[in-house]
């Protein structure tokens, strides 16, 4: 158990996400409550010596004795390595390690898109702007919401749905995309790129809660329910979600509701195109 006796794990006090799994580390034993430290308090600790910057976006694991400093996958493997030292010698093995580090990293530069947090500009711990990542991030989530969203037009609802199942919500996302730009632009709001993975993250949301409905009508119809009226009303449940938390998460951005508003206006426009009005 060194590891857990003389590393402290540095997080990102205003992630949430960051917040969970490192509870959970203490949670379930892999670390001490005093073996995970927030990064503002760690830089008011002169006995931590790290690199600032790095650990913004590499969680960091500090060891006391010796001032070696893991970032990154590397720390988490030290830390899961208390538990379990099988996962560690796996992880370090080299075509493995190198997935860690890509799916570590996606994380890591999109975690404030995952679970946004409002502390009014004074995060001290936000990750180092990555357009490359945000890319990937955004592309991910429209990837997944082609394939879940298209399979419930093309299953639950068509009847109604003149699209194709293959690439239709593909369109209506990046359309989406460009139309919210251009609103955000003629408002004036800054940082669209935060703005955008938000936005990606919302329609990705959605699409696992249509993706869940999907499986639970199939279960309900195979049970010889009639599903007819359920099938547009878990679509409006999931519309209704995603208008909350696209709001919820505007609140937290501080950037015009008026965006909303464009959000629901967009949705207006390009529906009958899709579905049979």
């Amino acid at each position: 158990m060194k590891t857990q006796n003389q590393h402290v794990l540095i997080y990102d006090q205003d992630c949430p996400f960051c917040n969970w799994y490192t509870g959970a580390f203490v949670r379930k034993g892999f670390l001490l409550p005093e073996g995970r430290l927030p990064y503002k308090d760690a830089l008011n600790d002169e006995s931590l010596v790290f690199d600032e910057a790095v650990s913004r976006n590499k969680i960091a694991l500090v060891d006391r004795k010796t001032g070696e400093v893991l970032y990154g996958i590397d720390s988490l493997l030290a830390v899961f390595a208390n538990r379990f030292p099988l996962i560690q010698q796996i992880g370090t093995m080299k075509p493995v390690n190198y997935v860690l580090r890509v799916l570590y990293s996606f994380v890591s530069y999109n975690r404030k898109m995952i679970a946004p947090s409002d502390c009014n500009g004074s995060c001290n711990c936000t990750p180092t702007p990555s357009l490359p990542w945000r890319i990937a991030f955004i592309i991910f989530c429209a990837l997944v919401v082609n394939l879940a969203t298209g399979l419930y037009f093309s299953q639950q609802l068509a009847p109604y749905f003149t699209g194709d199942a293959r690439y239709t919500d593909l369109i209506l996302f990046s359309s989406q995309f460009l139309f919210q730009y251009i609103v955000f632009r003629l408002l004036k709001q800054r940082n669209f790129s935060d703005y955008a993975g938000n936005l990606a993250f919302v329609s990705l949301l959605g699409a696992l809660l249509l993706l869940f409905f999907h499986f639970g009508l199939n279960i309900l119809s195979s049970a010889g329910m009639h599903i007819e009226l359920l099938q547009p009303l878990c679509y409006g449940i999931v519309y209704m979600f995603m208008l909350r938390e696209h709001a919820r998460r505007l609140q937290l951005l501080h950037l015009t509701k008026w965006l909303t508003v464009s959000w629901i206006v967009f949705r207006f426009l390009i529906y009958p195109f899709a579905f049979i009005v």
